[in-house]
């Protein structure tokens, strides 16, 4: 036979079933043993007998599994263990209430944010309210709210996670790619160098730079939208005119072209005036001087700005003069004169004449 169970106050042993006294109150003569469900009864004689007659009598005052009070006539609440039944007296659980219910007969749902046996947890961070779980389980019916993440919506994020459920990931935050708001995923100090926007995931426009892409591409050689999208500088150097680490940077005086390596030439206004992109000269060249750079010596013959202009009679031949101001450094040839040797000598001219008649 199987175990005594208490029923009301009173634990009735097994012996008293087989004394061969019965009573349909026991409480009254304490004559018979109660027995749940799925028990069985055996009796050990200790040697074998004619048996002629077995009388098993059941009890009145025990109610069916899952009644209780005055009659059997109130049913037992959501109680924790079910295959236990209440207390046939007052409706008690004997392990608690099962979980969604809470009270003295566990026969109260729990309250909205509450969940699990006898009600005694909280709701984790639900996407709808932490007020939303689900009674029995505690679980959040439509996923953890932003910053939270497990089963129950109570873990939250690790650094580099944001969003609901922490399925999303920091971008690239200025402060390290884990140091975004765990709830918006914004990131406290701003992008990192060569990206912007609200989650710094977007990479900076052609001609953007540097932190949040607030810096504007120089003057690089290859355009002004071609500089380097984190440090700004210019993979081909810098466009002519231009010099630095960013190419916003104009030549200095007498400097021109690419990175301003190149001098300018012998302009008519000093050598610091040309064009810094193209080394022109906007006044032409110095005396002595020739092409767009006047960077050409005048060829033998020429002089003066641009070379325009030729020599004279020179002594030494009409390509000896000084290029700067055309002057012939021996004098001029027979028949001529000035500084220049253009003059015609007529007084040598009559003098050969002369000399020639007599």
């Amino acid at each position: 036979m199987g175990s005594a169970i208490n029923y009301g106050r009173i634990d009735y042993s097994k012996n008293n079933a087989i004394d061969n006294k019965y009573s349909t109150i026991p409480d009254a003569c304490g004559c018979c043993s109660g027995t749940g469900g799925e028990n069985w009864w055996q009796l050990d004689l200790g040697r074998n007998y004619l048996i002629q007659e077995i009388k098993i009598y059941g009890r009145t005052d025990v109610c069916n599994p899952g009644k209780y009070g005055p009659d059997c006539s109130s049913t037992c609440g959501q109680c924790n263990d079910s295959s236990t039944s209440c207390n046939i007296e007052n409706g008690h659980c004997p392990h608690g209430c099962a979980a969604g219910y809470k009270g003295d007969t566990c026969t109260v749902p729990c309250c909205r944010g509450e969940y699990g046996p006898n009600c005694t947890f909280n709701c984790g961070q639900c996407r709808d309210g932490n007020t939303t779980c689900n009674n029995i389980n505690g679980q959040c019916p439509n996923d953890c709210a932003s910053g939270y993440k497990g089963p129950l919506c109570k873990s939250p994020c690790v650094p580099g996670e944001h969003g609901p459920g922490c399925t999303s990931h920091c971008g690239h935050c200025r402060d390290g790619n884990t140091s975004c708001n765990t709830n918006n995923g914004y990131c406290p100090g701003g992008c990192s160098s060569g990206y912007k926007g609200d989650f710094c995931s977007l990479h900076c426009d052609p001609g953007e730079f540097g932190p949040n892409c607030k810096s504007n591409c120089g003057h690089c050689h290859d355009g002004n939208t071609a500089c380097d999208k984190y440090n700004g500088h210019c993979p081909g150097g810098c466009a002519a005119g231009y010099k630095g680490d960013f190419c916003n940077i104009t030549c200095g005086s007498g400097e021109y072209g690419p990175n301003c390596t190149s001098q300018c030439g012998q302009c008519h206004g000093g050598n610091t005036s040309c064009n810094i992109e193209n080394g022109h000269c906007p006044h032409g060249c110095a005396a002595g001087y020739k092409n767009d750079t006047c960077t050409i010596p005048c060829g033998p013959g020429e002089y003066g700005r641009n070379c325009t202009i030729h020599c004279g009679q020179c002594r030494d031949g009409n390509t000896t003069c000084n290029n700067d101001n055309g002057q012939c450094q021996n004098g001029c040839a027979s028949g001529y004169k000035g500084p220049l040797c253009k003059s015609r000598n007529y007084e040598e001219c009559l003098l050969k004449s002369n000399i020639t008649h007599l």
